[in-house]
């Protein structure tokens, strides 16, 4: 099956080629990473580190640099599968020489092996490549997948049934939760090779923006409250937007932040739609009467949510499983979600039982919730420091899983 499932990959990387070739040299999507050519000053004899794109690099950073603190001398790399991945990479974690991942294919990944030669290889979350795992088990590389996640599709049987070495070639699979530890073992993982891990989203990189500055860049004003949705996803903006527009408070602000920056366009045409007043991030620092805010920038929402009065975490109102609700936790920020938690139960139920977080079924109770914080702020800071304080208690995740995968490298 690895066989037909490489044929396929060579077949659909054929035929887009005519497309996809001239905007790899035109806009830099790194040809020569992408056939497994690695760019000067990655190390060999590391541990090699891979995730997706954002929310994944910045997990696998905050491992990393754990790493670093427990083996000084150990070479780290660091791969994303896209570039907005890999400028993340770029700005968290220079040293380890971020590169894209090599196309899956036996002769890209074999090339990027044998350049690294790493000690281990770590991926977070579902990066589930067949030949990149293939690949390290074939050369008795130890493979780690934290921040382990399952979802209720069956796509993952479908993984099982089709390529039966995927799961079982992890050394060791630290799980978020008790529920996907139990998804595992039901794709035939054994026992001993799981753990409950926690989510390693609850353990940031403790950046500290300075707010002051922040504020200043946006053009928001001393007196001005700062609402957030952030990772808002098609269907959903419309209906934020109208519950921004119950909110009767003129000294407040919305930040409006797509998950997909390619959908900026569109959320730009369903803001004039509803006359709407905006100004985009990147000219935010001229802003005048404009009441909203369009994030055009990457990596910047994390940052924001430090001087957010309450924040609506966007995939969840939609069914798309909602995102992360575990950043604006961080600053002290209660967490507005809706119905659609199933990518991230474990954090949404750790912060509606402290109280730090509101589970809200539409746009009406969206207003309503953010008209009743506004209108209370002892209660608001009540919910924020709530919500802090589930972060706080699940930290050093990172720490204690960079100590085992250590332990079972033997380093030093």
């Amino acid at each position: 099956m690895r066989g037909i499932y490489t044929f396929l990959f060579w077949l659909l990387l054929i035929g887009s080629s005519p497309i996809l070739l001239p905007l790899s040299i035109l806009k830099g999507y790194g040809v020569k990473g992408r056939l497994g050519i690695l760019p000067k000053g990655v190390k060999a004899g590391g541990i090699w580190l891979h995730g997706a794109s954002i929310g994944e690099i910045g997990i696998l950073a905050s491992l990393a640099k754990r790493i670093r603190g427990n083996a000084p001398q150990l070479p780290l790399s660091i791969s994303a599968t896209t570039l907005t991945g890999l400028q993340r990479a770029k700005s968290l974690f220079p040293a380890a020489t971020p590169f894209l991942l090599p196309l899956d294919l036996p002769l890209t990944i074999a090339r990027a092996f044998n350049s690294l030669r790493p000690r281990a290889l770590i991926i977070a979350e579902s990066e589930l490549w067949p030949n990149l795992i293939y690949e390290a088990a074939l050369r008795n590389c130890p493979l780690f997948l934290v921040n382990a996640r399952i979802s209720p599709s069956s796509r993952y049987r479908l993984l099982k049934s089709l390529f039966p070495y995927l799961f079982g070639s992890f050394t060791k699979i630290f799980c978020r939760g008790e529920g996907d530890k139990r998804g595992f073992k039901a794709l035939g993982v054994k026992e001993g090779r799981l753990r409950v891990a926690g989510d390693l989203k609850f353990d940031p990189l403790l950046s500290s923006p300075a707010p002051l500055v922040l504020r200043k860049s946006l053009g928001v004003q001393p007196e001005e409250k700062v609402l957030v949705a952030g990772c808002t996803r098609k269907g959903e903006e419309e209906k934020v937007l109208r519950a921004f527009s119950q909110v009767n408070s003129p000294q407040t602000v919305l930040i409006l932040a797509p998950r997909h920056l390619e959908r900026l366009e569109e959320v730009e045409r369903i803001l004039k739609k509803m006359g709407i007043g905006y100004i985009r991030r990147g000219q935010a620092s001229q802003r005048t009467q404009e009441r909203v805010i369009l994030l055009d920038t990457y990596g910047e929402l994390s940052s924001i949510y430090s001087i957010c009065y309450a924040a609506f975490i966007g995939g969840s109102l939609e069914p798309f499983g909602g995102h992360n609700p575990l950043e604006p936790a961080w600053y002290g920020v209660p967490v507005l979600f809706g119905p659609h938690t199933e990518s991230n139960p474990e954090g949404a139920k750790a912060l509606l039982r402290r109280g730090g977080g509101v589970r809200v079924r539409d746009e009406d109770e969206l207003a309503q919730t953010w008209r009743g914080l506004l209108d209370d702020p002892e209660e608001r800071e009540r919910k924020g420091k709530a919500a802090q304080r589930v972060v706080e208690e699940s930290m050093g995740k990172a720490e204690q899983i960079a100590q085992e995968i250590l332990q079972e490298l033997d380093y030093p």
